[in-house]
């Protein structure tokens, strides 16, 4: 099933990057190349991982993706102009977002992701886990509750 997630994600980041006419900060594709390159990860260590997703699991990240899109064709089609100080505003309302705004909460994002990424692998590390495969196996069983390698691997609850 990851593998068809990783297809799909790698279908939809195509067909986005060209429907955004080449531009790489459509949301549609920067959550699709989020999403592909994770499921890329978890397809080079899935015999170590010995877990699949399931078909639940493919299909709300497969909507997920269908569901920013279809967001994205809606925002695109709101007019946006340029007033005398450099700000994009809507048309239809008196919002106002400067480079800066987009900036920071970027800075944010990408903050909070590195931020979640080392808080897992350091709990990870507590119970002994020292490579990629052995941190994506310890958080499915920390999530899950199932343990998909023998004892003497993973300790988790």
């Amino acid at each position: 099933m990851i593998f068809i997630v990783f297809v799909c994600m790698m279908f939809f980041a195509y067909c986005s990057y060209f429907y955004a006419r080449l531009r790489l900060l459509s949301p549609t594709f920067i959550s699709s190349i989020m999403i592909a390159v994770f499921a890329g990860i978890y397809c080079m260590y899935i015999f170590r991982v010995k877990n699949d997703i399931s078909i639940k699991t493919a299909a709300i990240i497969i909507c997920y993706i269908i569901c920013i899109s279809v967001a994205e064709y809606i925002g695109n089609r709101i007019i946006f102009s340029k007033n005398k100080n450099g700000f994009i505003s809507m048309q239809t309302s008196n919002m106002e977002i400067s480079h800066l705004v987009t900036f920071v909460i970027f800075a944010l994002m990408l903050y909070t992701g590195i931020d979640r990424f080392s808080r897992l692998y350091q709990f990870t590390t507590l119970i002994g886990n020292s490579d990629i495969a052995n941190t994506i196996a310890s958080a499915r069983v920390y999530v899950t509750g199932v343990k998909t390698w023998n004892s003497s691997h993973i300790n988790a609850p």
